[in-house]
């Protein structure tokens, strides 16, 4: 993708004040090409769809939540998507229960928020609101924009709201597990664009597609173990094509070309019908190469 752009755009699953949007800025925070321009997008489709249509450089959005596991909509989106992974950050998903400052103290009756951040704190709503209405919105800052102007309603989400939409913290750190995290994919339509931090070891990202019969797991498995190739992730999910057919994602630790010279690919030609590189980049862990 040839860039139009005198400073680099980078578009987040929005809107404004998002994890998408915090772990966006945490990634260029110290990078050496400049602060990018940020533009927000309403869902993890449009994101990849402006990338695709170079409304901006990069895509910034979640595939992975440490404690609720694959986004589904981003994984359909890199199977369908010819945009490539170029860089990874992780980032600690801190939630608290926030409420309109106009009614600080009232009682609550109703919660709102994305449902993967009513999933991390299911216990803790347990405890404390069992009797509440939980609402799924489509993310945080809309669910943030309906808790500022209505009594009883809160919301959880991120610091990040509190201040746009005059929001006051009722109790922070309510996440079910102290360890949760979030992985954010950084995308573009150019694979060999570079990133800041591409000193570290890299991961490699693949989707494979194999028939429908018994030992066709054990056939993919197979060349990574006879390799010594580290696998660091695998999960499936339903290819969307043929019924109770499935693509499985793989990460494993190495650099494409390094894996390729291996005869990695080579290897996996044979036992699957589709094979595709979806990246090879750098994790960051809080904005530090990982």
């Amino acid at each position: 993708m040839s860039v139009k752009h005198k400073t680099q755009v980078v578009g987040f699953l929005g809107p404004e004040g998002t994890f998408s949007e915090t772990a966006a800025r945490a990634y260029f925070e110290n990078s050496a090409t400049g602060a990018p321009q940020y533009k927000s997008w309403r869902s993890i489709k449009e994101v990849f769809h402006a990338v695709e249509r170079q409304h901006c450089d990069i895509g910034v959005v979640p595939v992975e939540n440490s404690s609720e596991g694959a986004v589904n909509a981003t994984q359909d989106c890199l199977v369908d998507s010819d945009l490539r992974i170029v860089g990874e950050i992780i980032l600690p998903i801190s939630q608290n229960l926030l409420v309109s400052i106009d009614y600080p103290d009232s009682s609550i009756s109703k919660i709102v928020s994305h449902k993967q951040s009513l999933a991390q704190c299911g216990d803790w709503i347990k405890e404390h609101y069992p009797q509440a209405v939980l609402e799924e919105c489509e993310s945080n800052s809309v669910a943030a924009e309906i808790a500022s102007s209505n009594k009883g309603v809160g919301v959880i989400a991120g610091p990040s709201v509190v201040e746009p939409y005059r929001l006051k913290i009722r109790s922070e750190n309510i996440q079910d597990f102290s360890h949760n995290s979030t992985r954010f994919l950084l995308l573009s339509g150019d694979e060999f664009l570079k990133l800041p931090h591409t000193q570290e070891d890299f991961k490699t990202s693949l989707v494979l597609r194999s028939e429908n019969k018994p030992g066709a797991l054990y056939d993919i498995l197979g060349p990574f173990a006879a390799l010594g190739v580290d696998l660091v992730r695998l999960e499936s999910r339903p290819s969307k094509t043929v019924a109770w057919e499935y693509v499985f994602f793989i990460d494993c630790v190495g650099e494409y070309q390094a894996l390729k010279s291996s005869g990695l690919f080579s290897q996996l030609e044979p036992v699957t019908i589709d094979l595709k590189c979806l990246g090879s980049y750098v994790t960051l862990i809080d904005g530090r190469p990982h």
